[in-house]
């Protein structure tokens, strides 16, 4: 049943169209999401989309740049103490960028959903934003960390496509990843056996490695 509506002067009714048009995107797709649909899930009147948005497209850019700032002000957040124990400062990353990727998969889903289409919101906003977040932040993360030996078992690059290939499992086919942890989706151990696995690739010091 959707929340009941609020009067339309609710002063958190931008937070709440944004939270809602994020999750509607990311079920239905742009197209199948309509705007009276993402007011019924806020629980707010329909007519505040137009007052804080405007058009739907200008929804959608502001939902999803708003998905995106939750991630870049986590990768941001990131540090790497030199004086302790680096290795285990990453296997806490590990956990965490495991888990908000569970816990707000939307931004995720609608990067797969508009690539696979090969629309113009992928090609004009998606990639670009994908491009700006891989270089200024988390490659800047993933090479710090190789210098301060939290990872020890591959190149900045390696890492960054094995962490890439690990979201997008957890995103798309959790199911598949419950055939290689042993631990079923969603779990405790689920999370704790992949930082583990993990942990034991980026650690592990290679002869072959530059």
């Amino acid at each position: 049943m959707p929340p009941k509506k609020r009067s339309v002067a609710a002063p958190d009714s931008r937070e709440r169209l944004l939270h809602a048009a994020i999750e509607a995107f990311a079920t239905f797709g742009y197209d199948g999401t309509s705007l009276r649909d993402i007011a019924e899930r806020a629980g707010v009147g329909f007519q505040l989309i137009g007052y804080h948005f405007g058009s739907k497209e200008d929804l959608w850019l502001a939902a999803v740049q708003d998905a995106y700032d939750y991630f870049a002000t986590f990768t941001t957040s990131v540090r790497f103490d030199p004086a302790g124990d680096t290795a285990a400062q990453f296997r806490d990353f590990l956990r965490q960028l495991i888990e908000r990727t569970n816990e707000h998969p939307h931004l995720l889903r609608i990067f797969v959903q508009e690539g696979l289409a090969g629309s113009v919101r992928y090609r004009k906003v998606l990639r670009p934003m994908l491009k700006k977040f891989y270089e200024t932040l988390t490659m800047p993360m993933q090479r710090e960390a190789v210098r301060l030996g939290a990872i020890r078992g591959l190149i900045a690059e390696e890492s960054h496509f094995l962490l890439g290939c690990v979201v997008l499992a957890n995103l798309v086919q959790p199911f598949h990843v419950e055939f290689f942890v042993g631990e079923r989706a969603g779990s405790a151990a689920y999370l704790e056996r992949q930082v583990e696995l993990l942990s034991r690739l980026l650690t592990t010091t290679r002869d072959s490695v530059t």
